[in-house]
């Protein structure tokens, strides 16, 4: 957004591997759940409520316009699912190319152990989705 923003070359493509792309995962468009227990993290990473707003902490929160083609991994089994999918129907509605990997059963953080069969998938999936890329 950095780049985008000061008019300077920005990547050739963007991988979000479910990201924390909103303050509240859980309620994209909400601010602020007091009732959630994951809460304080993004006010932690933030600083303050005042900057939950702000899209450079939280992309979500800003407009998607000139993002490049991006690559989002969306897990069946995610605490923050709903902010990631938000975040996949924003960059279309930008007209962003955007390729929605859905990994059937697997949970936040599932990359961390690559032998597992969905992090195999969702690795093979990036690995051509990257290749695509680079015929362009």
């Amino acid at each position: 957004m950095r780049l985008r923003d000061a008019r300077q070359a920005v990547p050739a493509g963007l991988v979000a591997v479910y990201p924390a792309m909103h303050p509240n995962g859980q309620q994209p468009d909400e601010l602020f759940a007091a009732d959630d227990p994951f809460r304080y993290v993004p006010l932690n990473y933030a600083g303050s409520v005042e900057a939950l707003r702000d899209p450079v902490a939280f992309p979500g929160m800003g407009s998607m316009q000139g993002f490049p083609r991006s690559f989002v991994v969306v897990c069946e089994n995610d605490f923050l699912r709903p902010s990631v999918e938000r975040f996949v129907t924003q960059l279309q509605d930008a007209g962003v190319p955007v390729e929605r990997w859905f990994e059937p059963d697997a949970m936040h953080g599932h990359l961390n152990d690559p032998s597992h069969p969905e992090a195999v998938r969702t690795l093979a999936g990036l690995a051509e989705w990257i290749g695509a890329g680079s015929d362009r």
